[in-house]
């Protein structure tokens, strides 16, 4: 996530969505370091803002809402961006089984050898404790973010941002990428039936 209190932004990262090429591309606008306290700040005992690296990369709006509290997180412009269900577990899983990383089931997804196997496995274990949607809804099923951006447009939906905030246009450099044929290539119409039903709500608040 990023946090710029100069600008009046955060930005809730969803895993697998592009966000490290966004976060690299407007982390010049956020602030990671702590400044030096003005008098007035001193004076009347006001705390540091929070910085970006005080919080969990991957932070959802709720439990963000909940350590900064509701007028800093409301007063922000907060946005995020989501992918297809299916191009998202497909991206997922190769994230696992391709890059350097610390997920806790990291073997166990390596170990079944195969996508289709991953999705029998995560249907059952992984994939009901893991959706988009947790990233920008909260307990009640109310959005948290006013903005939410979707992968496959990426750079003409971060242009609507940046145009938003008054910030420049961004090139983004694709960080993070895995490396996988186009995504409809890796489901059957059996395992496609699981994503769908599983991630239904993800479909469906999405539009996809």
């Amino acid at each position: 996530m990023l946090i710029s209190h100069k600008h009046n932004f955060i930005f809730i990262h969803v895993w697998k969505t592009g966000g490290t090429s966004i976060y690299h591309s407007l982390l010049p606008f956020a602030e990671t370091k702590v400044t030096k306290r003005s008098f007035t700040d001193k004076l009347f005992k006001r705390t540091q803002k929070p910085l970006s690296q005080d919080f969990e990369k991957h932070i959802t709006g709720i439990d963000l809402n909940g350590k900064i509290g509701n007028e800093m997180y409301n007063e922000y412009f907060k946005f995020a961006f989501v992918r297809n269900p299916l191009s998202w577990e497909v991206s997922y899983y190769h994230f696992i089984t391709q890059k350097p990383n610390n997920h806790p089931q990291k073997e166990v997804i390596r170990s079944l050898g195969s996508f289709e196997k991953f999705i029998d496995w995560a249907a059952k274990n992984e994939m009901t404790r893991h959706s988009q949607k947790q990233f920008v809804l909260d307990a009640s099923g109310k959005m948290l973010v006013d903005f939410v951006g979707r992968y496959e447009s990426l750079e003409n939906d971060l242009e609507l941002v940046t145009s938003r905030l008054g910030l420049p246009k961004q090139t983004l450099e694709h960080i993070n990428k895995t490396e996988h044929t186009d995504y409809k290539e890796y489901y059957s119409p059996r395992t496609e039936a699981i994503v769908r039903e599983t991630l239904k709500e993800d479909f469906e608040l999405f539009g996809y």
